[in-house]
């Protein structure tokens, strides 16, 4: 149904007006909760700060904050001091702050994240997670996460290493036991119902007798353990009745009791006083439970909220552009709201004012009105925008805005476009389907039924015929995994015509010539990276009024003479000149061909990261959008200006927390890979979390937030990841630098230890990555100095994935065929470049997506022998966007990969040959178990004569 939003608010602008905030509110979202060791009083997390409470509840006390977001509180053991991570500085850093009051003393400096885990016995030393170098003599793979155990002074002073064993949760127990939980992937922490090796278990370290010892045999997630008073009981966090729990398990015993019996939501950060009084969080709240009696939450009185629920924002990046059809003004999107910026002076009109994100904006062919997607009701719906004019007939000068909603519905409704006469306009349903809807009859037709394939958020593209008779869309070849360009009757009805047909990458396709015809970029020409992950030149192809759209491929016409890293592309009317956005050394520049003299000059240099191109309608200036910047180009000369569009906005925070969460849920509930999401009752968690908004302040409590919903899915590659502007800039690239030489040195003492023990005969290579740089390492290593060896093992332990499995596996699959030679010598051996011998693959419980895929296959094709652990399933895709708040990413897999059996491989492990577990103590001491096995079993197989194939 139509309905027309008449919201002409004081500044003309469209949208809500703010909510009042209460001075203060019933706190909804404590973590963090920490239990005093004379079981007195609790510190806690809200809102970003630490306070303090009465284990008996009332008054909370801030104890800790403003500078920064506070959290992690442990106690020392003696009561007397508290620990803390902040990230006043930049990242997060340990703190310690005395309890009767004083100066806060940072302990670590470091530009890696660092969290306290617990104090000493003696509260001398407080215990800490990072990234930063750990002990020499390890052989853990040095992951770059804060996850390896350190020690620093609790009054200041150096740090040392303790433990390179990835682990998290770290409490200290009776005769300098550590009891921890361990860390096998790169996994949201807050994902739940996970089953299998790449769960978390508890684990004792006796720093004594340097031996780690596995408490907890539940397959799924067991958490955050720490020990009774008298050290003969561990308790714990575990999924085994189906979500977090408490458990106990006597010591030296397998059989663990629960405690609680909470349904739903988890329990959480459990902490335990030298009474035996267990402090834990669950829903939002604090709980305490005494030895043998009933659960009691801890009241905790209203707690004033923070004073700054409005944000101002000046400057943000421009995420897409429209150029009215008079030249005078442009149309674009920042910071999920729509502006209209005039060309020829400084003035910039907000058109949006609402908490939920705007996108797709074009205007009417006579300028009159803008259309635009929004998701403020929920789903997508199609707005369109007319300005009430002043004679200047400008939209930043108009009186008021006058709003309708056009289309609205179930479905998600976006990326709307007129049509050339202004009566209809194309748009995307679902992500898959392209429709046309009629203005005046106000209904929709199909023309491309779920003939899109979607694998990111409003990423369909397709054009207007200038006449309006036909759409142009860029489509992806069924089965193939190319893109090609095709064209498709606008009436409706009609089949799609694929004019590429070249099997490449065929994309963004424009009209040209006021439609006689098409141009698009294909990289059939081009250089490729390996792997479909990696950088490939692209050329600019064109089709042309007289040619027959039933010609091959081979017929089109190249426009460009080289291959190039395009951005975007542009013909002029008269078909003289082509105008590209392309990549020369490290930069990105607009280059400009007269295609008759067949000449190519630099017109303007832009030193950016690629971009897109428009012309107005006179083709009297090219914009470039580039980097959050739209530039204005002269063709004729490359005089650039860049186009004013800072404006001052003020976003109501609150609203603008509940439309990412909205916008979140409901991508996972229209585009999850699979049906069912998992087994979680997905429309019943919408409202589940968003009860908590009330007490999320900051992003970091609302990343986490939402990773506790997503977290519901069991599911990989998911999750929200809140990066805050600002770092430790040289510091942090002298940090990146630091930790690859290390993985280096991981490398090199492997590869030392396989020519040792082989004598030469067995070569060595690890793969961090899936991508185009890893493939040229192996093949440069492989067959460079490893030619001659007789056999290789190909360490893919964890692989941080990417997407070259296929490139690698017939790499590795290659089988003699013939020699290239004469009476006196051999010049080659066909295949070239593939790896003829045998070969064994090491793999873990941390490969993750393409790096499960490929041994998945390596398994499934009897390439050879695969040693190590069983190897979690998370072979999937994901569709990874910036929220509105663009210092917030969400990822969530929307294509699955089913394997031969029809099954998808998410959650399926993959098995290996020969199963070995890398003891944590002998890692410590200089051990490689699976590289041994690894090394022992190539070696046995070099041995055993080679069968005669076929």
């Amino acid at each position: 149904m139509k309905r027309i939003l008449l919201l002409l608010i004081w500044s003309g602008v469209v949208g809500r007006l703010p909510a009042q905030t209460p001075a203060a509110a019933a706190p909804q979202w404590m973590r963090y909760p920490a239990i005093a060791p004379d079981g007195k009083t609790i510190a806690f997390v809200y809102a970003g700060d630490i306070y303090t409470v009465p284990a008996t509840g009332g008054e909370a006390r801030l104890w800790v904050g403003g500078a920064g977001y506070e959290f992690m509180p442990v106690w020392s053991h003696d009561g007397k001091r508290i620990a803390y991570a902040s990230d006043r500085a930049g990242n997060f850093d340990v703190y310690v702050r005395p309890l009767a009051g004083g100066q806060d003393i940072q302990l670590t400096r470091h530009v890696a994240d660092e969290f306290p885990f617990d104090f000493s016995a003696k509260d001398t030393r407080v215990l800490f997670g990072s990234a930063r170098v750990a002990l020499a003599q390890s052989r853990q793979f040095p992951l770059d996460e804060g996850h390896k155990l350190f020690e620093v002074p609790s009054t200041g002073g150096d740090t040392r290493s303790l433990l390179s064993t990835p682990m998290a949760d770290v409490r200290v127990g009776p005769g300098g036991k550590l009891v921890y939980e361990d860390v096998k992937t790169r996994e949201n922490r807050w994902r739940k119902h996970q089953t299998g090796v790449g769960a978390r278990d508890i684990w004792v370290y006796d720093a004594a007798q340097q031996v780690h010892q596995r408490i907890s045999s539940f397959v799924g997630e067991d958490r955050n353990g720490v020990y009774a008073p008298d050290g003969k009981i561990i308790y714990y966090l575990s999924e085994r009745n189906g979500s977090f729990n408490i458990y106990q398990q006597l010591v030296g015993d397998t059989t663990a009791v629960a405690v609680t019996a909470y349904r739903g939501q988890p329990v959480r950060f459990l902490s335990i006083d030298r009474n035996g009084t267990l402090c834990y969080g669950y829903g939002g709240q604090l709980y305490i439970k005494r030895y043998h009696k009933a659960t009691v939450r801890v009241q905790v009185n209203p707690i004033p909220r923070p004073d700054a629920q409005r944000r101002q924002l000046t400057h943000q990046p421009v995420t897409e552009m429209a150029i009215s059809p008079s030249g005078r003004e442009i149309a674009f999107v920042a910071a999920g709201e729509v502006f209209v910026t005039s060309i020829r002076d400084t003035r910039v009109r907000q058109i949006t004012a609402t908490a939920a994100p705007e996108a797709g904006i074009g205007f009417s062919p006579d300028g009159k009105q803008l259309i635009y997607g929004t998701e403020r009701q929920g789903s997508w719906e199609i707005m369109q925008a007319t300005a009430v004019m002043t004679p200047d007939s400008l939209w930043v000068s108009a009186t008021s805005i006058v709003e309708q909603v056009l289309i609205s519905n179930d479905a998600d409704n976006n990326q709307p476009q007129f049509s050339p006469d202004g009566r209809e306009i194309a748009y995307i349903e679902n992500r898959q389907t392209l429709k046309v809807y009629h203005l005046r009859t106000r209904q929709s037709r199909t023309i491309l039924d779920r003939q899109l394939i979607n694998e990111g958020e409003l990423d369909q593209y397709f054009k207007w015929s200038p006449s309006g008779q036909q759409l142009l869309v860029q489509f992806p070849a069924p089965g193939n995994g190319n893109s090609e360009v095709g064209v498709v009757d606008a009436a409706g009805g009609g089949a799609l015509i694929n004019l590429s047909q070249s099997g490449f990458d065929d994309i963004r396709p424009s009209w040209q010539q006021h439609g006689r015809g098409i141009t698009w970029l294909s990289d059939r020409e081009g250089l490729h990276g390996f792997g479909r992950s990696g950088k490939r030149q692209l050329d600019v192809y064109g089709l042309f009024a007289g040619q027959d759209t039933a010609l091959p491929a081979a017929q089109r016409t190249r426009l460009t003479t080289d291959a190039a890293l395009l951005s975007d592309a542009l013909l002029s009317n008269d078909g003289q000149r082509l105008y590209c956005l392309a990549k020369t050394m490290d930069q990105y520049d607009l280059w400009c061909t007269d295609l008759q003299q067949q000449t190519t000059r630099r017109l303007s240099s832009f030193g950016t990261e690629g971009g897109s191109l428009q012309w107005d309608d006179a083709q009297r200036f090219l914009y470039t959008l580039s980097d959050g910047v739209i530039t204005q180009v002269d063709p004729r000369n490359g005089n650039k200006r860049v186009i004013p569009t800072s404006v001052t906005i003020s976003i109501d925070l609150e609203a603008q927390r509940r439309s990412m969460l909205d916008h979140v849920w409901r991508r996972v509930a229209t585009a999850f890979y699979t049906t069912g999401w998992h087994g979680a009752n997905w429309p019943a968690l919408h409202d589940q979390y968003a009860a908590f908004l009330p007490g999320i302040f900051n992003n970091y409590d609302l990343a986490e937030l939402l990773n506790e919903m997503l977290g519901e899915l069991n599911v990989s590659h998911t999750g929200v990841t809140y990066k805050k502007e600002g770092s430790r800039g040289a510091g942090a690239v002298a940090f990146s630098a630091t930790t690859d030489s290390l993985y280096q040195r991981w490398v090199q003492r492997n590869r030392e230890e396989v020519t040792k023990a082989s004598q030469g005969r067995i070569g060595y290579i690890h793969l961090y990555r899936m991508n185009d740089a890893a493939y040229r390492q192996v093949v440069e290593e492989v067959l460079g100095s490893m030619d001659r060896c007789d056999a290789l093992v190909v360490d893919t332990r964890y692989n941080r994935g990417g997407n070259l499995a296929l490139e690698l596996e017939a790499f590795l699959s290659g089988t003699a065929l013939r020699d290239n030679a004469n009476d006196r010598s051999v010049l080659s051996r066909e295949p070239v470049a593939r790896w003829t011998k045998p070969t064994i693959v090491l793999a873990n419980e941390a490969n993750y997506s393409d790096g499960h895929c490929f041994v998945y296959d390596y398994r499934l094709l009897h390439l050879g022998t695969l040693v190590g652990m069983p190897v979690p399933g998370s072979c999937t895709w994901q569709s990874a966007h910036a929220l509105i708040d663009r210092s917030l990413s969400f990822a969530v897999p929307v294509m699955g990969v089913r394997g031969i059996n029809g099954r998808y491989l998410e959650n399926q492990a993959t098995e290996p040959d020969i199963e070995v577990r890398n003891d944590q103590d002998a890692l410590e001491a200089g051990r490689d178990q699976q590289l041994e096995a690894a090394i022992r079993t190539m070696l046995q197989q070099l041995q055993q004569p080679v069968a005669d194939k076929p």
